[in-house]
């Protein structure tokens, strides 16, 4: 029976391919863009974490209102309060740190290569609930050791053949390093101050605890991010009073380090997401899911159209004897085939976009080349096409089960009849044509206001066939200011007579960058078109105009 009613749907959409061309079209590009704002919602919004329980972990924060943000909410944690956070409190069950912004040079692999890493005390991976995916992570024995190293899942791929790298060594600084695991692929670090920056370490090595063989003012520089998981059943509320409670005592027993600070505790969650673009994604998919509803609803009134059209065939199937439930069945079935197929184009098409998020890396979106379709993306794909199904059906199977098809017979065969069709054909176009211009004017505005953002002069710099390098002078080859200042102007003389440059300058920091603090042990090399601003350290020549052809 199922056959021979597919058969007939067929045969009765074959005979209508403008039809069927239309509502697939709609149907596919709805479905795929619903789809794919879902998707991007659910892994960068809902769940970008790849931790256990994600909602008991929180960030720790030293705050002081009289800076300037991010300190005055989010500012980094002295080596000494983080050891009495560990020895005084009891809401959480860890209380782990680590260190941003390390710099490390492999070499003994070919040409030498700066890599982007990161320290962590010893539970850090254990707290986050993420176990190695070869290998293990830290233990508490192996702080402060020179001797091991955590890698990533991209790194193995990248830099090592074998297909377990467990035990290589990595010269590290001029230090070998034993890799004793490889994190998991879907591991990420969390983005800090509410999504605004996003740090991916290549490699991980252990946080070396400050001795008393340390200068004094090691444990009182404010370098360290901490992360907390909250005790069951202890709340955010009691643990920040409790925090703030012994951020008191600490401003008390050690003014000189921590007068005029307290503590915040933030989620980790709210940490890693940006509001705005959260509300942006929800905004685009209202919208979507906006056009996705019209779609349906001019989809049955095509439907309605084809009934309209069909009147005296299925008038003439009932005084044959066809049962209505068979009769409305083929209605359902030909919305059924329809959003099937333009359920699989718009799998494709959601492929498709995924792909090109991730090519494309916006700035604003951390997590973009870690989308990916999952299960869910199906799930959801499979409930909005049954959406599409029950909204394209509905209405003309509705019609279908209240008229009469012997008064259908006769009103076909009549004036009347093509003139109550052709009214509702009038109606459906004027709708159809009120919707598109409606759509493609707010279209137009929008691609004209983003076409418009794009030609914003950026005032006095120029970033066209600009060229930036970064490079890290680190111990023990480079261990005094000499060295490092000679190896700079040796670099940028080398730099300044390449064929093709006009001009070259050396400066603590990028463009538009936050100033940081002044590093020896590094420095930024710019090869520009023109120079940008005058930061500290900047070498002569900065402040002018320069080219780079």
């Amino acid at each position: 029976m199922w056959l021979l009613r597919l058969r007939y749907s067929l045969r009765s959409l074959a005979r209508d391919p403008a039809f069927v061309l239309i509502v697939v079209m709609v149907f596919s590009l709805g479905v795929a863009a619903n789809t794919l704002l879902l998707t991007v919602i659910d892994q960068i919004v809902l769940h970008p974490l790849p931790y256990r329980d994600p909602d008991s972990l929180v960030m720790i924060w030293e705050a002081n209102h009289s800076l300037d943000e991010p300190q005055a909410s989010r500012g980094r944690v002295a080596w000494n309060n983080f050891r009495e956070w560990q020895t005084q409190t009891d809401v959480f069950d860890a209380i782990e740190a680590h260190e941003q912004s390390v710099d490390y040079n492999l070499t003994g692999r070919g040409n030498p290569e700066r890599l982007v890493a990161a320290r962590a005390s010893a539970g850090f991976f254990r707290m986050l609930g993420v176990p190695a995916q070869q290998g293990r992570t830290f233990l508490p024995e192996d702080a402060g050791s020179n001797s091991v190293v955590l890698i990533t899942a991209a790194f193995a791929k990248n830099h090592l053949a074998r297909q377990n790298p467990l035990g290589e060594k990595l010269l590290l600084n001029g230090i070998p390093r034993t890799i004793i695991g490889v994190l998991p692929a879907s591991f990420h670090l969390m983005s800090i101050f509410e999504g605004a920056f996003e740090y991916k370490p290549e490699i991980w090595v252990p946080l070396p605890p400050v001795t008393a063989a340390d200068p004094p003012t090691e444990t009182r520089v404010r370098r360290f991010l901490v992360t907390a998981r909250l005790k069951h059943g202890v709340t955010l509320a009691q643990a920040r009073a409790e925090m703030q409670a012994l951020a008191a005592r600490l401003e008390q027993s050690d003014p000189g380090l921590n007068t005029g600070y307290s503590v915040n505790l933030v989620p980790l969650k709210v940490e890693n997401a940006d509001p705005d673009l959260g509300r942006s994604l929800y905004i685009l998919w209202a919208a979507a899911f906006t056009v996705l509803l019209l779609g349906c609803l001019n989809g049955s009134g095509l439907m309605l159209v084809r009934f309209v059209n069909r009147q005296r065939d299925l008038a003439i199937m009932d005084a044959l004897g066809a049962p209505r439930r068979v009769l409305i069945a083929n209605v359902l079935t030909e919305s059924f085939m329809l959003a099937v197929v333009s359920a699989a184009l718009a799998w494709g098409a959601c492929y498709a976009g995924i792909a090109l998020i991730r090519a494309l890396q916006p700035i604003s979106m951390y997590g973009a080349s870690r989308l990916h379709l999952d299960m869910r993306s199906f799930v959801l794909s499979s409930l909005i096409s049954l959406l599409c199904v029950s909204l394209l059906g509905v209405l003309p199977a509705w019609i279908y089960s209240r008229r009469t098809f012997k008064s259908s017979l006769r009103q076909a065969a009549s004036f009347g009849g093509a003139r109550w069709g052709s009214l509702v054909r009038r109606v459906l176009v004027c709708t159809e044509i009120a919707i598109t211009l409606v759509l493609g004017v707010g279209a137009m505005l929008l691609t004209r206001s983003f076409q418009r953002l794009l030609e914003v002069d950026p005032g006095w710099y120029r970033p066209q066939h600009l060229v930036t390098g970064r490079i890290a002078l680190v111990p023990p080859r480079y261990a005094t200011d000499d060295d490092r200042e000679r190896f700079c102007e040796q670099l940028l003389d080398r730099v300044r007579r390449l064929p093709g440059v006009e001009s070259a300058s050396l400066a603590d920091n990028f463009p538009l960058y936050p100033l940081e603090s002044c590093s020896s042990t590094a420095q930024r090399l710019f090869l520009t078109q023109y120079c940008y601003g005058i930061h500290a350290g900047s070498t002569p020549g900065w402040e002018r105009t320069c080219k780079y052809r």
